[in-house]
């Protein structure tokens, strides 16, 4: 891996008993998106792998 390579960061709302990949609540991406966005790589990214809960 070169230095341009993305780097995903999965996010997953809380799971359930019969699922894993739930809803991010839309406001617990925010946080996170900002966090990682203060970092200033472009190459670190946040992305719900559920969805996200509205």
């Amino acid at each position: 891996m070169g230095p341009e390579s993305v780097i995903l960061i999965g996010l997953i709302g809380k799971p359930g008993a019969d699922t894993l990949f739930t809803p991010v609540k839309k406001e617990n991406r925010q946080v996170w998106k900002q966090k990682i966005n203060a970092m200033g790589d472009p190459y670190l990214q946040v992305q719900p792998l559920g969805g996200i809960h509205e």
